[in-house]
C-alpha cells in the first residue's frame, strides 16, 4: 500500500455513521476468506501429498516385486546352470568308469594270456628239458660205445 493510502486508513475514523462497520466488516470477510483460501490450499496440499505418497508407495510395491522376480529368475538361472555342471560332472565322472572298467577288462584279458602262456611254456619247458636230456644222455652213450668198439677193434686187430 502507498503510504498516503495508509495513512488515510489509519485517519478514518470507523465509526458506523462512515461506514466504518461495513468497512471492518468487509475486511474481516476478506481475512475469512484468505483463511478459508489457505485451508482450502492446505487441504489440496495434503491431498496432493497423499496421493504422491500412496504413488511412491505403489511404485516401491512394484519395484519390489520386479526386484524379487528378477531376483528369482538369477536364482533358477543359477540353479540350472549348477544343474548342467553336475550333470556334466556326472557324464565324465561315467565315461571315466566306462574307460576303466574297460582298462581293466583288457588288463584280466592280457593277465589271463599271460598267465596261460605262462603255463604252457612251464608245462612244456620240462618235457623239452627231458627230452633233451634223453637225447644228449643217447648221444653220449653211442659216443661212448662207438670209442669202446673202436677201442676193441684196434685191440682185437693187434692181437692178430
Amino acid at each position: 500500500m502507498p503510504y498516503e493510502t495508509e495513512h488515510q486508513v489509519r485517519q478514518t475514523d470507523f465509526t458506523p455513521a462512515n461506514g466504518g462497520v461495513s468497512y471492518l466488516g468487509t475486511l474481516r470477510q476478506q481475512a475469512d476468506q484468505a483463511e478459508q483460501d489457505a485451508l482450502l490450499a492446505q487441504q489440496q496440499a495434503d491431498e496432493f501429498a497423499r496421493q504422491q505418497q500412496a504413488e511412491t508407495e505403489a511404485y516401491k510395491a512394484q519395484l519390489d516385486a520386479l526386484l524379487a522376480q528378477q531376483q528369482a529368475m538369477y536364482d533358477q538361472a543359477l540353479l540350472q546352470q549348477r544343474e548342467q555342471a553336475i550333470q556334466q560332472q556326472q557324464a565324465k565322472i561315467n565315461q571315466l568308469e566306462r574307460e576303466l572298467q574297460s582298462m581293466q577288462a583288457q588288463n584280466t584279458a592280457v593277465y589271463s594270456q599271460n598267465r596261460s602262456q605262462q603255463q604252457h611254456a612251464y608245462q612244456a619247458q620240462p618235457a623239452q628239458t627231458s627230452n633233451a636230456s634223453v637225447s644228449a644222455g643217447v648221444a653220449v652213450c653211442m659216443i661212448m660205445l662207438v670209442f669202446i668198439s673202436a677201442i676193441f677193434w684196434f685191440s682185437f686187430l693187434k692181437k692178430k
